[in-house]
């Protein structure tokens, strides 16, 4: 029901070059299209937004710009001689999508790994960040099982702490998890109320 991707494409090996901006919207590559239709069937998407960066041009990866899925960026706290901040990450693809959706959708924790030997090792990248997203993702959708996978994605969106005004830098920001459980406690209430359930 949940699917975590670390897939992306921005280039192919020669002959075939680079994937042209215009066709990052999320219909035209193969693999785009098959992230939508996992959605559509109403599976949640995770997908990492790929480690090309700051550009002019939106380097989001394919099949990150596919719709109705959560393209995952990455954040960390900085530290400087102002102090610390959270930052979205020099390495993580910046948005949006060619035909003007907000790409990445949410942003998580993307340096560091827990190693299978229980120790903190340094690594970075949008494929840290979107498992951790996607555990997240489905622990939610377990504790809220009345509601579709849309809804879902709609609350983790909402829970950001860029919502109010999402870009394609940030998205909708880092969520909130418990704010989200609320909302989706209330959303759930609600249909229920509605259903007679």
């Amino acid at each position: 029901d949940v699917i975590n991707s670390s897939l992306g494409y921005g280039s192919y090996d020669a002959p075939y070059g680079k994937v042209p901006s215009y066709e990052h919207n999320g219909r035209t590559r193969l693999i785009s299209r098959a992230a939508s239709m996992a959605a559509s069937k109403g599976m949640i998407v995770c997908c990492a937004a790929g480690n090309s960066g700051e550009e002019i041009l939106s380097t989001i990866a394919v099949p990150a710009d596919a719709d109705n899925i959560l393209t995952v960026g990455s954040v960390a706290t900085i530290y400087s001689k102002k102090g610390k901040s959270r930052d979205v990450m020099f390495f993580s693809s910046r948005g949006g999508s060619y035909d003007g959706r907000i790409k990445p959708d949410v942003v998580c924790e993307g340096l560091y790994v827990i190693g299978s030997d229980g120790t903190r090792a340094f690594s970075y990248g949008t494929s840290i960040s979107t498992p951790v997203m996607c555990g997240m993702v489905a622990s939610l959708w377990q504790a809220l099982p009345q509601l579709t996978a849309t809804e879902i994605i709609d609350i983790v969106r909402r829970s950001g702490n860029h919502a109010d005004t999402p870009d394609n830098t940030w998205g909708y920001g880092e969520p909130d998890f418990v704010k989200a459980w609320e909302m989706g406690k209330a959303l759930a209430a609600q249909k229920a109320a509605s259903t007679g359930d």
